[in-house]
């Protein structure tokens, strides 16, 4: 798909981006988000840094939700200082994608969604097996590894998808620097 001729003829120096990351927990996100943000210049909120440290006080639903509050603020100032923001989460709701957008417009940014995939539940399991998990993130695949609403049920929500021509899905069993590029490219960068 191609990006909006209106766009391409502004300097990817003076372009803006709004970027929300998407992905089932362990599919790269994160580690992908590193990567991006330096050729954008961009800043990245985290959503499970912040999930994680108000778990320690809270709910999970209510942290999960509070997360979301913090980071909408964050990027809405991050994003009057001009700054490109890169927000990574899950994207379980169509509200965040919602929120995200109308955000982004507001701002005068550009929002692309990228969606880090991995179909290979096992693949999945032995990245979250293997990486250092914070608090707010899974150890596993299955439901041992699972985080729990206040009533003890399995929190486990598949990402939304948006379909149009500023989505991307990205193939992260590939690597990363593959990924990376892909993004770059489909920004336009």
């Amino acid at each position: 798909m191609a990006v909006n001729p209106a766009i391409e003829t502004i300097s990817p120096q003076e372009r803006k981006f709004f970027i929300q990351l998407s992905g089932s927990p362990g599919s790269g996100k994160s580690t992908l988000a590193t990567h991006l943000a330096p050729p954008i210049n961009a800043v990245i909120f985290s959503h499970d840094s912040v999930r994680s440290t108000l778990l320690a006080s809270l709910p999970f639903d209510a942290a999960a939700k509070f997360t979301y509050e913090i980071g909408w603020t964050i990027a809405h100032d991050l994003m009057e200082q001009t700054k490109n923001v890169i927000m990574d989460s899950t994207c379980n709701y169509q509200e965040t994608l919602d929120r995200g957008e109308e955000l982004a417009r507001e701002g005068g940014f550009e929002y692309w969604y990228v969606e880090c995939l991995v179909e290979d539940g096992e693949l999945l399991d032995r990245r979250l097996k293997g990486r250092r998990a914070m608090r707010s993130q899974r150890t596993g695949v299955g439901s041992e590894g699972a985080p729990r609403d206040a009533g003890g049920k399995v929190v486990n929500r598949k990402p939304v998808r948006l379909m149009w021509e500023r989505c991307v899905v990205v193939d992260s069993t590939k690597g990363v620097e593959m990924c990376c590029e892909e993004v770059l490219r489909r920004l336009g960068v």
